[in-house]
């Protein structure tokens, strides 16, 4: 699980990243950002890479919040909303 920081916002993931994400494979990724906020967050570049690099991206603006349980090798995944596609 990968957790995005400062919203998503276009400076979160760099080329740089790009190169850790290829490495790090995570299956998830959460982005805490508010209901259409002024700053536009997510970025679209981000949303887009993660979307190439990522299996899932989560938003607490779609999702709500988003709990995650670790139990040994085991991550449970849960949010206030289902996420609809």
């Amino acid at each position: 699980m990968l957790v995005v920081g400062h919203h998503g916002s276009r400076g979160s993931v760099s080329a740089v990243s790009d190169r850790m994400l290829a490495r790090v494979r995570p299956r998830l990724a959460v982005i805490s950002v508010g209901e259409d906020n002024p700053f536009g967050h997510p970025h679209n570049e981000v949303m887009s890479l993660l979307g190439e690099a990522v299996g899932t991206v989560l938003r607490t603006d779609q999702v709500g919040w988003v709990s995650c349980k670790v139990n040994g090798n085991t991550m449970a995944i849960s949010t206030e909303r289902t996420l609809s596609r």
